[in-house]
């Protein structure tokens, strides 16, 4: 009875060994496309991410429609940490500051940056968070932003989100 159950015990530990550890992380990496608008000739916004723990390497691009093939513009390079240690990239021409780090199954960006316009100071507050779906496929991305002034708070915009899918192909002809 014994070893019966100790070979119970067994085949139960090591069934449970192979499935994904509770405290493992999403895997993040490879391209992923998300329309903007619903229109099949709409440009897609397109993020390709590279995850060696804690670097988060991304970079940014639109994807437009030209008369024969799709073409990538505007891209923007993002180098984050994951450990919270902070890190300073260039966002709309400005150093902006962020701290990145893992809540949970999410990843979570915090940014604040500061500029002047006529002579008066602006601080832009922004957060983003990033949830992939369970069957790592979908990557959902809610951004809010916050701006402040020298007079006081501005009405903040409603949260954004886009849902970007994981992309194994090339993009549509």
């Amino acid at each position: 009875m014994l070893i019966h159950l100790l070979v119970l015990f067994s085949l139960i530990f090591s069934s449970s060994t192979k499935l994904q550890p509770a405290n493992s992380n999403p895997d993040f990496t490879g391209t992923w496309n998300a329309r903007i608008v619903a229109d099949p000739n709409a440009p897609i916004q397109q993020l390709k991410i590279s995850y060696d723990d804690p670097k988060l390497e991304i970079i940014r691009s639109l994807v437009e429609r030209t008369s024969r093939e799709w073409k990538t513009t505007g891209s923007r390079n993002f180098v984050f940490y994951t450990d919270g240690r902070g890190e300073i990239n260039v966002k709309n021409g400005l150093p902006t500051k962020s701290v990145t780090k893992w809540k949970g199954q999410n990843v979570s960006f915090s940014s604040s940056s500061k500029s002047k316009e006529d002579g008066i100071t602006i601080n832009t507050y922004e957060s983003k968070k990033w949830t992939i779906s369970e069957d790592g496929q979908s990557l959902v991305e809610i951004t809010e932003t916050k701006v402040s002034l020298d007079q006081g708070y501005m009405s903040p915009p409603k949260p954004t989100k886009l849902i970007y899918a994981r992309s194994s192909s090339p993009l549509p002809k």
